[in-house]
């Protein structure tokens, strides 16, 4: 039989009649839900009513519409094309914001970042420009025209801890809406400071704090779980900066109560410069913030969208299918406004492709480094370094291929730059440049405090931001840098949230991190507004070792990324005059 689209009673949902043989399809379509059906032969669904549903269906069945149903079709369409047309920045459209700081100074978006506010200030999205382009700017100027628009506003931010002080002082300097920030020993204050409060206001807190002050929504046979908290107030916006540090598991505590803070939330804005990194659940899971009825389940999206291998431990998922990716274009553009440096960064210096620096291990590296795989031990000067089992192995062999561990009790307690080849290479980079400032990354803050060490013992001034580090010293430490006052500056993740380092046309990562958008954060530091010199990276791998799979490893998940992003298709665009 044909299929039938009616509309239901509270306009939220379709319902669908169609044969029982078509079960599997209706499966693959997202929200699909089976009602009982006392008709012969005829089943009968129930789907989210949205112009994404609409899609999905005139892809998948023949379909007869209700006149009603088709009406109300026709609307969500209409808002979908208004909601595209937001996206498109005109010549000459400019937004002056005048700082409310002591000197009266203003401030000028660019076209794009004013169309990316007005965008914002629409409807729910995720804002996923190129790190860069001034994301924390769009979204605090969309905050000040949503407080203008409607006379008042009451928002949640969360985001890395790094960011409270960055979105603390473009509230205060931008905007008449007075931040609270919700973190440290002194929150409670802060939170009755917050509630006592009568104008517009905004509380910023960390992700940190999400599954603690709110409850978890049910996910699969897990009951909710805890009291609503502070979180699960009534907000008329919640602001989820840096979006994918939160997690991509729908099954931890942290992303359940994420979505249970969402539901509480009139408006939800998710900013990221790198929405896809491992996995298309990345772009599932941000989806799930914004409205959950976009891709139903993560078994729906992944039946439909993407090629699905099961593996011993998980499933593997291997991108889009080809024939299914114009649909999955079409469903995302609406909720995904996403600018690249190659189009829009128009200011920016055009940075040069990263380079691979391949290095020979020293002696003492190599020959532990052969002990280590074919044993799981290693005799490190005099001592016996043990690794019960393949993962502890794999973090030695790490460590080995930057430095010579230092051993006490079989564990490793800290690393020795005297016999790392990286280490020789950075000295001959800090000595050819003659103070000429650069950055220096590695996922591991052992390694990173080596090579500041040996920094140090050779007379250079340098500075070290890594997770433990407060906010003070990380202000200290940036300014510094800026200034001119360091020669180099070390860092981990931590390093790549909130700062500007634009004072380094160099970034060398020793030890990149096996998550890519790790190692673009710290990339994007110094390749940003205010940058003068055309910024370089270097990739330093110690050949024969695991850093060269890591390579290939993070080379296959860019790729990933491009895909579920449509980068490729955005580049091609600009040359089409067109922007997706």
């Amino acid at each position: 039989m044909r299929t039938e689209v009616h509309l239901t009673d509270d306009q939220r949902h379709w319902l669908i009649r169609t044969g029982v043989r078509a079960t599997p399809k209706m499966r693959t379509i997202s929200g699909s839900r089976a009602l009982p059906s006392r008709l012969h032969q005829v089943a009968e669904w129930q789907v989210p009513a949205s112009a994404e549903t609409a899609k999905q269906l005139k892809e998948t069945f023949h379909l007869r519409w209700h006149p009603t149903a088709r009406e109300h079709r026709n609307q969500l369409m209409k808002h979908r094309r208004g909601r595209i047309g937001l996206q498109q920045e005109s010549e000459g459209n400019t937004w002056v914001i005048p700082l409310k700081t002591e000197t009266g100074d203003e401030a000028t978006l660019a076209p794009f970042q004013v169309s990316g506010a007005r965008w914002l200030i629409n409807d729910s999205g995720i804002l996923a420009d190129d790190m860069g382009l001034g994301k924390t700017v769009q979204a605090v100027c969309a905050m000040n025209e949503k407080l203008a628009w409607d006379g008042s506003l009451n928002a949640l931010v969360l985001g890395p801890v790094a960011a409270l002080g960055v979105w603390e002082q473009h509230l205060r300097d931008w905007t008449d809406i007075e931040p609270f920030v919700f973190h440290g020993p002194r929150r409670k204050v802060r939170y009755e400071e917050y509630l006592e409060y009568e104008g517009p206001k905004a509380l910023i807190s960390t992700h940190g704090l999400i599954d603690k002050h709110s409850y978890r929504k049910n996910y699969g046979p897990n009951p909710k779980e805890g009291k609503p908290g502070e979180f699960n107030e009534d907000y008329d916006l919640l602001v989820l900066d840096e979006a994918h540090k939160i997690g991509i598991d729908p099954s931890r505590p942290r992303v359940r109560a994420t979505v249970a803070v969402t539901e509480s939330c009139e408006q939800v804005w998710c900013t990221t410069g790198t929405p896809v990194n491992d996995s298309p659940r990345d772009m599932w899971v941000l989806m799930q913030y914004i409205d959950p009825r976009v891709f139903g389940s993560y078994d729906t999206f992944a039946k439909r969208y993407c090629i699905v291998r099961p593996n011993r431990w998980d499933v593997t998922n291997f991108g889009l299918h080809l024939d299914m990716e114009p649909e999955y274009e079409w469903v995302i553009r609406p909720w995904v406004l996403r600018r690249l440096k190659e189009t829009h960064g128009k200011d920016i210096p055009d940075a040069l492709p990263p380079q691979v620096i391949r290095l020979q291990m020293t002696g003492p590296q190599k020959k532990a480094y052969n002990q280590m795989t074919t044993d799981q031990l290693a005799l490190i000067d005099d001592k016996l370094v043990i690794a019960r089992g393949r993962l502890p192995a794999q973090q030695v062999l790490q460590y080995l291929a930057s430095c010579v561990p230092v051993i006490e009790d079989h564990k490793v307690v800290a690393l020795n730059w005297r016999n790392s080849n990286k280490f020789q290479y950075l000295l001959e980079v800090a000595e050819d440049r003659r103070g000429d400032p650069f950055v220096v990354y590695a996922y591991s803050a052992k390694e990173v405090q080596a090579y500041a060490e040996g920094f140090r013992h050779h007379g250079f001034r340098v500075g070290v931001i890594t997770g433990s580090s407060s906010d003070e010293a990380r202000r200290s430490t940036v300014a510094m840098f800026q200034q001119g006052e360091l020669a180099v500056i070390l860092v981990t993740d931590a390093g790549g949230d909130a700062i500007t380092l634009t004072a380094a046309d160099l970034v060398v990562l020793t030890r990149p991190s096996w998550r890519p958008q790790a190692n673009q954060q710290v990339m994007d530091r110094i390749n940003r507004w205010g940058q003068t010199r055309q910024p370089m990276t270097q990739i330093v791998v110690s050949e024969d070792t695991i850093d060269e799979t890591r390579l290939l490893s993070l080379q296959g998940k860019i790729n990933l990324q491009e895909e579920m992003t449509l980068d490729k298709k955005r580049l091609g665009s600009l040359y089409k005059g067109r922007v997706i």
